[in-house]
């Protein structure tokens, strides 16, 4: 790494996180939060999913899951119903408006995300979503990913290299995450 000056690069990513939030939850009245709008992307693609699931696939605990259900369900938007095959397990479903919500969510990340990736080359953003993909599966998988160099990488996002975390870690040689033909 060169010996550029990256100290203000967490304060930075934070402020601008915050302010696309501020956005997209300013961008109309009837606008969900970021987080409800996720819960409705998991629904819109697998309606009645166990409230387990959801909250992996948001990156939630069971309590942030719960409360999230919690919240959505008072605004009408999903309603939780009791698993037929197990009592113990719940499962999320969309009502009426959560459907006509899940529209406009995907209307305003449509436009939010054109706004974000103005100025920015297919290649740049890209880099971007692999090195996002590296973090969330270091964080979930308990694997380190070698992030690719910029300039091993084409048009198309790079594969990224896997290798298991701990001792073996610097003995094992990376392994091809799409070795197996699934490109």
């Amino acid at each position: 790494m060169s010996a550029r000056k990256y100290h203000r690069l967490i304060y930075l990513l934070s402020v601008a996180q915050r302010r696309v939030q501020r956005a997209v939850g300013a961008n109309s009245a009837e606008a969900v939060s970021p987080a409800q709008a996720g819960l409705l992307f998991v629904l819109g693609k697998q309606d009645g999913v166990l409230m387990g699931e959801a909250g992996a696939a948001l990156d939630l605990g069971a309590a942030g899951i719960s409360g999230l259900v919690d919240r959505m369900a008072a605004a009408d938007l999903v309603e939780r119903r009791a698993d037929e095959k197990d009592a113990r397990a719940w499962r999320v479903f969309l009502t009426p408006q959560g459907r006509k919500s899940l529209v406009r969510a995907g209307e305003i990340a449509r436009e939010m995300n054109a706004r974000l990736a103005q100025g920015f080359s297919e290649y740049e953003i890209d880099i971007v979503v692999i090195e996002r993909l590296r973090v969330v599966l270091q964080a979930r998988a308990q694997i380190v990913v070698d992030a690719p160099v910029a300039s091993q990488l084409t048009h198309c996002p790079a594969r990224p290299l896997l290798r298991p975390r701990g001792a073996l870690a610097a003995a094992s040689p990376p392994v091809d995450s799409a070795s197996d033909g699934d490109r």
